[in-house]
């Protein structure tokens, strides 16, 4: 806590509760049935939970929508995340590191490490063809022992890259990725030129929606940055020129408008102080504009302006606001129009 003390309290978790990547889970935590917590969001026991309930954010906020409740739906979803035997685990681990160790001496080191890249190449490219569970656990093995042992030599090169497209991702020049984990389900994802991740920034092309898998496209179009911990899911665009601010959650289906920065979770237009002077002034003012995209914040905008003294002390603070405020409508008549289209 923060005076110290080390505290020690249950976590009950309600049935069919879905958990975020990344989300924290304080102690005293309780969640009701059915409750889904997003991407990098923090629980405590504050949270007051309902049935069907979704939280996002630092603290978790709830959303104004609901899962819909399995005892009120009346069609009825395969669940695809399946509890695997733990014999299958055992079996495929000793098949795995068998096939590795004899690859591996039969061909050396150098050309091991080739074969073994060429291999998850073809698995993954051919993976739809592979319908046995036993065989999807191997290869989901060899996988790994790859990226734990031959990715970490890639990060930050041009060998990364090349892995990335030979695995069916399309990205253009200039483009650093640090970690072979800051990429999932490659050929959904289109990055152009000059575009930089930094560690743990991450684009996901997948979702578990009442535990049902589902795909969409990224595209990050030339010049966007993604700093530490920003997560990007699936169904987005960055237009480009875009800034994502640490542990900054881009939602499923956002479009980002370009030359923008954003921040926090879910993703909000980031502040951008505009400090000016007057000859008349002893000293500078500074005044806050939110940048936010839709018409329901125009008065949010201008009620934290006023709330400033300054702005109805000189002429030009209130040439600001006005500024700002026009400012903002040509944003949302912007994003009107790249929504449309």
């Amino acid at each position: 806590t923060l005076s110290g003390d080390h505290c020690v309290d249950y976590i009950t978790l309600g049935s069919y509760t879905n958990l975020g990547n990344g989300c924290s889970i304080l102690p005293g935590s309780h969640l009701a049935s059915e409750t889904m917590i997003g991407n990098l969001t923090r629980v405590s026991r504050e949270t007051k939970s309902n049935d069907g309930d979704v939280f996002i954010g630092v603290p978790a906020r709830v959303m104004p929508f609901k899962m819909p409740l399995r005892s009120t739906t009346t069609t009825t979803t395969t669940d695809e995340m399946k509890i695997i035997p733990i014999w299958h685990t055992c079996f495929t681990h000793v098949i795995s590191k068998s096939l590795l160790l004899t690859i591996y001496s039969l061909t050396g080191v150098i050309g091991m490490l080739i074969i073994h890249t060429i291999l998850i190449c073809i698995t993954y490219r051919y993976r739809s063809y592979i319908r046995y569970p036993i065989a999807q656990q191997i290869i989901s093995r060899l996988r790994q022992d790859h990226q734990q042992f031959i990715c970490p030599f890639l990060g930050n090169t041009q060998g990364l890259i090349n892995l990335f497209r030979a695995l069916g991702a399309h990205i253009g020049e200039g483009v650093i990725i640090p970690d072979f984990s800051c990429l999932t389900d490659y050929h959904l994802i289109t990055i152009e030129n000059n575009v930089r991740l930094n560690m743990h920034a991450n684009i996901q092309c997948h979702s578990f929606e009442q535990r049902v898998l589902q795909l969409d496209f990224v595209t990050i179009k030339s010049s966007c940055i993604l700093m530490s911990g920003s997560f990007v899911m699936a169904g987005c665009k960055l237009m480009g020129n875009n800034r994502l601010y640490p542990f900054t959650l881009v939602m499923k289906n956002d479009i980002l408008l370009p030359n923008t920065q954003w921040k926090g979770l879910p993703a909000r237009r980031a502040l951008i102080i505009i400090r000016f002077d007057n000859e008349n002034w002893q000293e500078s003012k500074e005044l806050i504009v939110y940048r936010l995209i839709a018409h329901s914040y125009f008065e949010e905008l201008e009620y934290e302006l006023n709330q400033h003294e300054s702005i109805h002390k000189n002429d030009l603070a209130q040439s600001a606001l006005q500024f700002a405020i026009n400012e903002m409508k040509k944003v949302a008549e912007e994003a009107e129009t790249v929504y449309n289209k």
